[in-house]
């Protein structure tokens, strides 16, 4: 993954995700919409033990971009399809859709399909499938 498509990913993240991380102070009481998103991330997605979180937003977003800009291009990507988790907090039509205009603006083969992030060509080949089939059986 290039830096360019790197950074325009970081940004989408950013813009959909992290500014629902308000400025605050979390305790393992709290039990906000940005806490949930925080403990949902570290715990599902990260694997790593809640007591393990900074207790500053602040802190969470750089602990995140410091991942992100370190991962592995499949990570980013994963994670990408992980933040799907989050219907109800984040807009995820406009969330995909975001990434869908960076990962098209910037050359990549990978776009979300439905609710799958993939190789276009694949998921291309597996929506026409399922499409074949569903208007089999409901004809």
């Amino acid at each position: 993954m290039d830096a360019p498509l790197r950074n325009c990913l970081w940004n989408v993240v950013s813009g959909f995700v992290l500014h629902k991380i308000s400025d605050e102070r979390f305790t393992h009481k709290h039990t906000g919409e940005s806490y949930q998103l925080v403990n949902t991330i570290y715990r599902y997605f990260f694997e790593k033990a809640i007591n393990e979180v900074t207790d500053y937003a602040s802190g969470i977003c750089d602990q995140i971009y410091k991942w992100f800009f370190k991962a592995e291009w499949y990570e980013i990507y994963d994670f990408l399809e992980f933040i799907q988790a989050f219907e109800g907090v984040i807009d995820i039509k406009k969330f995909r859709g975001a990434c869908n205009s960076v990962l098209e603006n910037e050359h990549s083969g990978y776009r979300f399909v439905e609710n799958r992030l993939g190789y276009i060509l694949l998921l291309k080949k597996e929506w026409l499938r399922y499409m074949a089939t569903r208007a089999m059986l409901t004809a």
